[in-house]
């Protein structure tokens, strides 16, 4: 359950995420509009500027305006008629200076008085103006700008821009819902294959046990006990129903972790428990002429949890250092503790584990190449058991090895306290 949640808090977090950045796309792409804007109208400013002290230069010109005026007549209309030829000029100012800012754009200008402020080719639309008083030496008059096509050139500007943010967003949109849907279908295919192991070891338990039983009646049997070859067959008999049962155990307790339903949990002595793992190989080492050492074990190494599954997990490492060892087995141990965390160190004298395959092995049916030589048996269960039995107290295990010389298997466990 706690883990649905917290995939379920993933899912609803990136959703969060991906509006949160469609949001801040569109802030991003309005202030950009703003400060293309604010760009566009400082460059007209300046042209205008420079306009006004254009036409101040041109004594002619200004008299021509200023005549305009005195007889209260509409200044454009006038200039168009009586002074064509200046208005031609203001015109050619006004495209120079535009051409001078890079402002290519349609335009419409007028030079108007307070007394007629409207006008009539540029009415409700956006314009810029400013004060011929300097040029003219009357106040009132001012020389105004209207760029019809204005809007248009700033949505071009920053046009590409949105356009490629809003594929770029419609396109994360896709791939999320397309990992997503992998995801529930990947889900969906390793519950279906956890189901499937789950009931099959279930349904091996009764043959398992009906063997077991039917053997230890076989084993009584006088005809069966006066035969040392049916003695040596049944023992065979009972030492692989016995291993099969192991495998099957290791599986439903990964599966009972997996699914967080274990109540079997119990204040645990560390270091007995290291010791009783290594007692349970005594056989095992002393068959091939190795030994287990414990180096350091602190009295105070007491973690909570489920003592059979950590006792499991220390079993596994053993085991696999007993058979991944080409020489006589050397097993050291070592537990400390520090910082409120029991530190746990299983040091083996193997073949090793080379580098590439040193994150894989915590994977549940991972088992390292050996191209078609398969003298070890297994199903590549007893690490992935050690990782989720260790995850389950909130530890930590890691593994440092070099190909050759060995395995160090260092364990973090979570100390106990009142």
């Amino acid at each position: 359950m706690k883990q649905k949640r917290k995939q379920l808090v993933l899912i609803i977090a990136t959703f969060g995420f991906l509006i949160a950045l469609v949001i801040i796309q569109v802030n991003w792409i309005l202030n950009a509009a703003s400060i293309q804007e604010s760009q566009f109208s400082h460059s007209v400013n300046l042209t205008l500027n420079r306009i006004v002290e254009n036409i101040s230069r041109d004594k002619q010109m200004c008299k021509n305006v200023e005549s305009c005026f005195i007889t209260n007549d509409s200044v454009p209309c006038c200039l168009r008629t009586r002074y064509y030829n200046e208005w031609l000029k203001v015109d050619s100012i006004i495209k120079n200076n535009l051409e001078y800012y890079n402002i290519d754009l349609e335009y419409e200008f007028e030079i108007v008085g307070s007394k007629n402020d409207s006008l009539i080719s540029i009415i409700n639309q956006p314009f810029y103006s400013l004060s011929l008083e300097k040029a003219l030496k009357q106040s009132g008059i001012q020389l105004k700008i209207n760029f019809p096509e204005r809007r248009e050139f700033i949505q071009a500007q920053i046009g590409t821009m949105f356009i490629t943010s809003i594929l770029l967003i419609i396109f994360i949109i896709i791939s999320l819902i397309v990992i997503i849907n992998y995801y529930l279908k990947e889900k969906k295919i390793a519950e279906s294959t956890k189901d499937f192991i789950n009931n099959m070891t279930h349904e091996f338990k009764t043959p398992l046990a009906n063997i077991a039983l039917a053997n230890n009646m076989l084993s009584k049997n006088e005809n069966v006990l006066s035969s040392e070859k049916l003695t040596k067959y049944t023992s065979i008999i009972n030492f692989e129903q016995e291993k099969l049962q192991e495998h099957v155990e290791g599986l439903l307790y990964s599966a009972s972790l997996e699914n967080g339903s274990n109540d079997n949990y119990e204040v645990i002595d560390v270091c007995s428990l290291l010791q009783k793992a290594a007692k349970s190989f005594e056989v095992q080492i002393t068959q091939k002429q190795g030994e287990i050492i414990i180096n350091k074990c602190d009295s105070q190494c007491y973690t909570y949890g489920d003592k059979k599954h950590l006792l499991m997990a220390f079993s596994n490492i053993i085991d696999n250092a007993i058979k991944y060892s080409n020489n006589a087995p050397k097993i050291t141990f070592e537990s400390f503790v520090k910082n409120n965390t029991i530190f746990i160190s299983i040091k083996d004298n193997g073949i090793g584990i080379s580098k590439e395959y040193q994150k894989e092995i915590f994977e549940k049916f991972y088992r390292i190449s050996t191209g078609d030589l398969h003298n070890i048996k297994g199903f590549g269960l007893g690490l992935s058991f050690v990782k989720i039995v260790i995850d389950s107290f909130q530890g930590k295990v890691n593994v440092s090895s070099l190909k050759g010389k060995g395995s160090v298997f260092e364990i973090q466990l979570p100390l106990y306290s009142e």
